[in-house]
Order: structure tokens, then C-alpha cells, then sequence
């Protein structure tokens, strides 16, 4: 699991996206308690049709 607690800031934002999924284990389940702009929203989508990613909340 990887839970996801930054503000939304300029540097945050698309924190969570292709490169840095790239770096998780496969099936990584992810938990954002952030903002929706941390993560990129098409990123997270493709990740989870591929199974990088298998579950995000």
C-alpha cells in the first residue's frame, strides 16, 4: 500500500504519475487522503488497466 498525505501546492501537483508509478511494485494498491490534482488522473487509469497498479481509492 502507498497512502498519498501532501497539501496541494504547486509542487505537488501530478505528483503521483507515470514516472513515479513506473518505480512502485507491480499491483501496488494506493490511498489518496490528498487533493485530486496529486495524482494524474489519466496516469492512475492506464496504470490500473495494465495491473502496475490494483486498486486506488
Amino acid at each position: 500500500y502507498i497512502t498519498i498525505h501532501v497539501p496541494s501546492v504547486a509542487s505537488t501537483k501530478g505528483l503521483i504519475n507515470k514516472e513515479t508509478i513506473a518505480k512502485m511494485k507491480d499491483g501496488v494498491r494506493i490511498i489518496n487522503l490528498s487533493r485530486d490534482d496529486i495524482v494524474d488522473n489519466a496516469d492512475i487509469i492506464e496504470a490500473l488497466k495494465s495491473g502496475k497498479v490494483s486498486s486506488y481509492v
